[in-house]
């Protein structure tokens, strides 16, 4: 039977799954590391391709609870110095190892329409380069593992139920990885307008302000220099902000008018009314 998967929308400060990578793992004793996870009440699973330990916990455990219970266990198989890190199981664990629909993003009508469902499936180059098993945890678990999630092999007994969290500690370099995935997966060229929709479809900002300023600042670290927002071009600014606002139509910053949408320098072009200024984008 394999494992229900539950979704948190909470923050993952404490949480019940959690992964942890380890490129190597060598393990005299695979049975004395098992005993030991029973015992601690742990479910241990692992994902080959990306080399990933899954720890599910029946109640929530923090993130250095569950590293120092993990590295315990290890250490019983005669596993030592092995640098672990562990971050709650998330979205985007969720979509690259297929145990969810990765999305598109929701982008206005005028954008063009985007197919709503996963496009190829492509794995990232990362885990392409992990391919490569030696006489290891990963390896000899193949031959052990008693059932089979997907990807995920349960060397342990299989959980009732896994957990995806949907608003995880990430950090900005994680957050682009995602991004640039899910654009590939998707077959989407990944323009500025495509990142800020990416970008709020992978944050929780309950500003549209604060995740405008928070789009800027990644967007920079994305592309490796400073955003020229003023230079763009003032279609791709608005288009930018209506994505941000969830507006399905262009609209004027200042008057809240509906633009055409069918000319690409609409705003270039058009005339302000009498007695009313014309405003680009802003920001």
């Amino acid at each position: 039977m394999l494992p229900e998967i539950r979704f948190n929308s909470g923050n993952a400060c404490d949480a019940t799954t959690w992964v942890c990578k380890v490129p190597g793992c060598n393990l005299q004793y695979l049975g004395e590391t098992l005993d030991e996870a029973t015992k601690r009440g742990m479910h241990i699973g692992l994902h080959t391709d990306s080399k990933s330990i899954l720890v599910h916990f029946e109640l929530p455990r923090s993130s250095q609870g569950s590293q120092r219970m993990l590295a315990t266990v290890l250490s019983k198989g005669g596993a030592v110095n092995n640098p672990i890190s562990m971050e709650s199981l998330d979205h985007y664990h969720a979509e690259v190892w297929g145990l969810i629909a990765v999305k598109a993003p929701q982008m206005p009508a005028r954008f063009g329409a985007v197919e709503q469902e996963k496009l190829g499936g492509k794995s990232s180059e990362e885990l392409a380069e992990m391919r490569e098993m030696g006489d290891d945890l990963f390896a000899r678990a193949r031959k052990q593992a008693p059932t089979t999630s997907g990807q995920i092999l349960w060397i342990t007994a299989t959980p009732a139920f896994i957990t995806v969290y949907g608003k995880p500690h990430m950090s900005t370099a994680r957050r682009i990885e995602w991004i640039k995935w899910k654009a590939g997966t998707l077959n989407m060229e990944l323009t500025l307008p495509v990142f800020m929709a990416m970008f709020k479809q992978v944050t929780f900002y309950e500003s549209s302000n604060v995740r405008m300023q928070k789009f800027k600042a990644t967007a920079e670290v994305w592309q490796g220099k400073p955003l020229d927002w003023k230079g763009l071009e003032a279609d791709e600014r608005n288009l930018i902000w209506d994505i941000n606002e969830g507006r399905d139509d262009r609209h004027c910053r200042t008057c809240q008018e509906v633009l055409n949408p069918e000319s690409k320098r609409v705003l270039q072009v058009m005339q302000p009314r009498k007695g009313h200024a014309r405003r680009l984008g802003g920001g």
